[in-house]
């Protein structure tokens, strides 16, 4: 019975082993800074907005078919799973190690390797950083997921996406952050607050925002639609 044990300990020290080695080895490690981040990500967007562009015109295709069509009215095909694949695919390393170096987390810890909510997950590391910047931050006390966001539901005529509420009392809700279905309060920060003090805030709302992701499943074509509304909400075009 001991020898059985002991086997049996063995065997499940060894699966351990072989995971922990698996998420090691599932992306290059490379340093990654967040200009060199923000530019993947901004790319990524301007390519699916180029597509989609070229597909519906320059009209905001969010807004496409006319709201005249009834519900149940399929919108067009925006983008197909190899033009999306090609959108996502180049920020999966990228923001695998930028968020093993600057928020202590193991992507994979969350989701399978080419799970394109990793994708969102850098995405949303991006925003935190630029609202850093601003001196602005995210109230973790309140994150939260519309499940009914367009980017879990791509096929749906419409979008939750709105501009947000401006306000200083107690904030807004961040445009970027709803493109991936995230209503998060934004408010301004205070000088005061230690450096350190910033960075767990962030780590801490990127942690509750990648557990609301992970709740939800996603398909590679709504990641991509949903990067071209975080480039929208962005400013980049």
């Amino acid at each position: 019975m001991k020898k059985l044990l002991k086997g049996f300990c063995l065997s499940a020290v060894a699966v351990l082993i072989i995971v922990s080695c698996n998420k090691e080895k599932v992306f290059t490690k490379s340093e990654v800074t967040f200009d060199e981040l923000h530019s993947k990500f901004k790319k990524a967007s301007l390519s699916a907005n180029g597509t989609i562009k070229s597909r519906v015109g320059n009209d905001n295709p969010i807004d496409y078919p006319p709201a005249s069509l009834n519900e149940t009215t399929v919108p067009p095909i925006l983008l197909t799973e190899e033009e999306a694949e090609a959108i996502i695919q180049p920020v999966y390393d990228p923001t695998a190690n930028y968020l093993l170096q600057n928020y202590d987390l193991n992507i994979f810890d969350f989701f399978q390797p080419g799970d394109p909510r990793i994708a969102v997950a850098g995405a949303l590391a991006v925003r935190l950083d630029c609202l850093d910047g601003r001196n602005t931050y995210v109230d973790t006390s309140f994150i939260e997921l519309n499940p009914n966001a367009y980017i879990f539901n791509p096929t749906t005529y419409g979008s939750v996406m709105a501009p947000g509420e401006i306000g200083t009392s107690p904030g807004w809700y961040d445009c970027a952050l709803r493109a991936f279905g995230i209503e998060a309060v934004v408010g301004f920060g205070q000088s005061n607050l230690s450096g350190a003090i910033k960075s767990m805030m962030k780590k801490s709302a990127l942690r509750k925002m990648i557990l609301k992701i992970a709740t939800r499943s996603l398909g590679i074509i709504g990641a991509a639609i949903a990067m071209y509304e975080f480039g929208d909400c962005m400013d980049w075009w």
